[in-house]
């Protein structure tokens, strides 16, 4: 496993990680202050991560003929599940202690809503983001996360389909086509509902297939294409 570990991924992470908690340390304490106001953008490097990185777990899959949808899942459920039920525990735990009846019985929603990976359905419907009011809800965090479950349930079957009837070419074309499909409806949809939105799949999807995009097309080739005709200039000149 270690050997396989990408340094450049995991230097994203740990700054997608960095932003998103400096946000809201300084959102909830320092509000008039907003030393990082754009750090929840956080979120979004998370998802393109996450888009890259389940498109070459599967197409490598398929290209190498041993993919599997169940054990594709198993290994996102081991990876995400545990960390999650602790993290609900130890929520609920503490709002045993701190809470009202009543904000406990909100707690108990949030949580079941988490553990179904529907909590951005939940939240879509009560508070933006960026209300203070959204901060009384203890697993807010969690809606990235149901969204980006509600993508592995969809992704794997589309990619195992479209390779079945598309050449690599096509398939790379589909991703673009569907990226900007996304796009151009994230951008509609925010001025119809802003709130919702922002939780939903539907509107967040561009963000996943870049990451796809960024594997279909790594522009670690094209700029290698590019230097080699560099060279090839420099060395004509020089001739």
């Amino acid at each position: 496993m270690a050997n396989n570990l990408r340094a450049d991924i995991t230097g994203l992470r740990a700054v997608a990680v960095l932003a998103v908690t400096a946000f809201h340390i300084d959102y909830v304490l320092l509000p008039q202050v907003q030393f990082i106001p754009g750090g929840f953008l956080g979120v979004d490097i998370f998802f393109v991560i996450s888009g890259y990185l389940m498109t070459m777990i599967i197409m490598r899959g398929l290209d190498q003929g041993n993919f599997s949808v169940l054990k594709f899942y198993q290994r996102r459920a081991k990876r995400i599940c545990p960390a999650l039920l602790l993290t609900v525990t130890v929520t609920f735990l503490f709002g045993l202690f701190v809470l009202s009846p009543n904000e406990l019985e909100m707690l108990c929603r949030e949580a079941g809503k988490a553990l179904m990976f529907i909590s951005n359905f939940y939240f879509a419907h009560r508070d933006s983001y960026f209300e203070a009011s959204a901060f009384d809800h203890l697993l807010l965090h969690t809606w990235s996360l149901s969204v980006e479950w509600q993508f592995y349930f969809v992704y794997p079957f589309a990619l195992l389909l479209a390779n079945k009837f598309l050449s690599r070419q096509n398939v790379a074309r589909l991703v673009v086509i569907c990226l900007l499909a996304s796009l151009v409806f994230a951008c509609v949809y925010t001025t119809i509902n802003a709130r919702s939105s922002y939780y939903m799949l539907s509107s967040r999807a561009f963000e996943l297939l870049f990451g796809a995009l960024a594997y279909f097309y790594p522009l670690g080739t094209k700029l290698s294409s590019a230097q080699q005709r560099i060279m090839h200039f420099s060395a004509w000149l020089v001739s």
